[in-house]
């Protein structure tokens, strides 16, 4: 079916698109501090505080990340997978009828 044919390579993509938010939060805070957080602290936030904002934004960044991935995978897979069965392989540019 479509969903076994594809799932790999769906899960890789995912994979591959969400890497760079998941660097970027895991050295957040130990490497660097980002603008935000910094911001507040030096504007007389309290740490805590301002640290507490830094995680909601990177978890809002991260659910944005994972959700276009998600979505814009589906989508461009169902373009490429043949869902309605039909007895055509689709090219590029051009259907070439399977005998």
């Amino acid at each position: 079916s479509f969903w076994e044919a594809s799932l790999p390579v769906l899960r890789d993509a995912v994979e591959a698109a969400l890497m760079p938010t998941i660097n970027a939060m895991a050295a957040t805070g130990i490497i660097f501090l980002p603008g935000m957080m910094t911001g507040q602290i030096l504007g007389g936030q309290a740490p805590f505080a301002a640290s507490g904002y830094q995680i909601m934004i990177y978890f809002a960044i991260g659910t944005s990340s994972c959700l276009t991935a998600i979505l814009m995978s589906l989508l461009v897979s169902s373009g490429v997978y043949d869902i309605k069965q039909e007895n055509e392989m689709v090219a590029a540019d051009k259907t070439i009828p399977v005998q």
